[in-house]
């Protein structure tokens, strides 16, 4: 379950671990701004010196960073993923989105991070699955793996044409993810993700997802790019900091 409170929302399944985490809202205005983000930040008690910002280039790319990475953009990575060592300053990772799938990872237990973000293309080249892989290989069980599936354009609103629509359908057979209506083909890409970490060891009850927090639907809470196209209006951040 996710709530929304003052403008942010947060999931309750990091709230157990008193992570600070967290994605922004129209509230807060355009994250690209650099003014309305540092109020968005300050809310946590985070600075931007200690984000770590991703370039996203719809790709599967996933680097892991340490806090010698921080305030500064890792080129040419749609996923950072951070293990937290014994004397770091507070590492915040962060993934900025408008329509598509802002992913947050905790593993409380070895002190874990990562955020992806997962797109269309992003979705199906698995980049959910592959930041779980990233993950163990840093010390990980997948049974201490805690996903946020942020907001997101939703399954009723993200119509593709049919070659889209057959990608998906041959990535994710035999799932809800690809559906039909008034002769439109449409796509759950936050479906996906979480089908996608779930094959990959992750709990069920560990996967947090709100498809009622549409980007296309709530034009009053997230910028949608499917919706106003370019000039995009704006986007909106997630941020998990350890």
């Amino acid at each position: 379950m996710y709530t929304l409170s003052h403008g942010v929302i947060a999931s309750e399944l990091f709230d157990r671990f008193s992570v600070l985490h967290g994605y922004s809202t129209v509230q807060y205005g355009d994250m690209r701004d650099t003014e309305k983000r540092a109020v968005f930040l300050s809310n946590f008690g985070f600075q931007e010196d200690a984000v770590v910002w991703q370039e996203q280039v719809h790709s599967d790319m996933i680097q892991s960073v340490t806090s010698h990475d921080s305030h500064t953009v890792i080129p040419e990575v749609d996923g950072i993923v951070y293990k937290k060592q014994k004397g770091d300053p507070q590492v915040v990772l962060s993934v900025h989105t408008a329509d598509c799938t802002p992913l947050l990872f905790l593993d409380p237990e070895e002190h874990i991070i990562g955020a992806a973000h997962a797109g269309w293309k992003g979705t199906l080249l698995h980049i959910g699955r592959k930041m779980i892989s990233r993950m163990i290989q840093l010390g990980s069980r997948t049974s201490h793996i805690y996903v946020c599936v942020g907001p997101h354009i939703c399954g009723d609103c993200y119509d593709v044409d049919d070659i889209r629509r057959n990608a998906f359908e041959k990535e994710f057979p035999n799932s809800d993810v690809v559906s039909d209506k008034n002769n439109k083909a449409y796509v759950d890409i936050g479906r996906a993700s979480a089908l996608d970490v779930e094959k990959e060891g992750v709990q069920k009850n560990h996967i947090d997802i709100a498809p009622s927090f549409c980007t296309y639907e709530n034009e009053h809470l997230f910028y949608s790019y499917r919706k106003t196209g370019k000039p995009l209006n704006g986007e909106i951040i997630g941020v998990i900091g350890l």
